[in-house]
């Protein structure tokens, strides 16, 4: 459970000198601002590495800010291991090309150019046992727009990792938003966590924590009138201010639920 930092894994970390502390991304997200909230006790550690789940920006910020150091995040699934590692000196993601052949591809299977995004499709090199080749795993990835990176290492590189495929809104139209369209919407400094759930007749329920004092009007007006724009208008929106959103079965955050299917209507 990410909310529950016991005073064993305290002790843990201070056994040692300033360690680098590697965890799944949203329990690393939890104990930061258990950190912010007093909850959990300063901890001296050399650099927080995280993984399992996208780091945006924000998450990122907090964890700094709350830990003092520096974070990074690895990239990586089950089929492939550590696919890729953000670099400290530009942010984008070097590539572990000794072990895993990336690609970035359209609707078309073609690869994107520089800057643009498409699902990442993986070619592992150390699985001889049962080889995976060029092998879809649900990620959305942009490639990055400049390789010469300032590190000096020449590896190929992602721009950035931008979320799970299948993490859509739909319009009544048909017309399918993915994530990355819609998540600078939920871009605000008092929102600490959300989920956007589409119910069944296509209107969406934006559950979210707040940082405390902060006035839920103000949040939900800006967020509604980012999401309006987006969307044309065409889909409700409600609101529901809550402690906290838990965690799915295996750790992560599911940040968009869709329980709607456009095809029925016509039906």
């Amino acid at each position: 459970n990410p909310y529950e930092f016991s005073d064993k894994s305290q002790i843990a970390i201070r056994k040692y000198h300033r360690p680098v502390v590697v965890g799944i991304t949203p329990a690393v997200e939890a104990m930061a601002y258990g950190i912010a909230d007093g909850r959990i006790p300063m901890l001296d550690v050399k650099a927080v590495v995280t993984t399992g789940q996208k780091l945006d920006g924000k998450v990122k910020k907090v964890i700094s800010e709350n830990f003092g150091c520096e974070v990074f995040d690895v990239y990586a699934c089950n089929e492939a291991g550590d696919i890729a590692w953000q670099c400290g000196h530009c942010h984008e993601y070097h590539i572990n090309a000794e072990n895993v052949i990336v690609e970035v591809l359209d609707a078309n299977n073609e690869p994107v150019k520089n800057g643009e995004s498409g699902k990442v499709v993986i070619t592992n090199l150390c699985r001889f046992s049962m080889p995976i080749i060029r092998y879809a795993n649900g990620d959305w990835a942009k490639k990055a727009d400049d390789v010469n990176c300032k590190c000096g290492r020449k590896l190929p590189m992602l721009g950035e990792v931008e979320g799970r495929m299948g993490e859509n809104i739909y319009l009544p139209s048909g017309e399918m938003l993915p994530w990355h369209v819609i998540k600078g919407a939920m871009s605000c400094p008092q929102i600490r966590q959300f989920r956007i759930t589409q119910q069944r007749d296509s209107s969406l329920m934006i559950e979210y924590a707040a940082e405390s004092g902060c006035l839920a009007e103000s949040i939900e007006k800006l967020v509604a009138e980012r999401l309006d724009k987006i969307f044309a208008g065409k889909l409700s929106i409600k609101f529901s201010r809550v402690s906290r959103i838990d965690v799915s079965g295996s750790g992560k955050y599911r940040l968009v639920r869709c329980y709607y299917n456009p095809s029925e209507k016509s039906r």
